[in-house]
């Protein structure tokens, strides 16, 4: 196959727009690699557990008529909000390693001041 005379400039540009793409791609975050995307599911999977939580807690909370004060960091208040978010995450069957996570992110949501 016998190119085009005139052809050489086209070839070039192409072969250096595809390396131009392929380095800006990665250098910007473009290219989403098997370990980013299982870190993402991961923590997509966290937060919606967490937000399950969370509900369910508050859920307890109202029915309980419980006017504890959930909100602050001093040491009791955080404990009894751990210990809150403990017994109210569901753990998923063939999930226990994103336990500690989720009781952390849901004690995080529960310290936001009740309504």
């Amino acid at each position: 196959m016998q190119l085009p005379k005139n052809s050489t400039p086209f070839i070039a540009g192409a072969v250096v727009g595809v390396a131009a793409i392929a380095i800006l791609s990665f250098a910007n975050g473009w290219v989403v690699t098997s370990s980013k995307m299982g870190i993402a599911m991961h923590e997509a999977n966290v937060s919606v557990q967490a937000e399950i939580c969370a509900a369910k807690a508050e859920l307890f909370l109202k029915e309980t008529n419980n006017t504890d004060e959930l909100q602050g960091y001093q040491t009791d208040v955080r404990e009894r909000r751990e210990a809150l978010a403990r017994t109210s995450t569901t753990i998923l069957a063939g999930d226990n390693s994103a336990t500690q996570s989720v009781v952390s992110v849901c004690a995080g949501l529960l310290n936001k001041s009740r309504t």
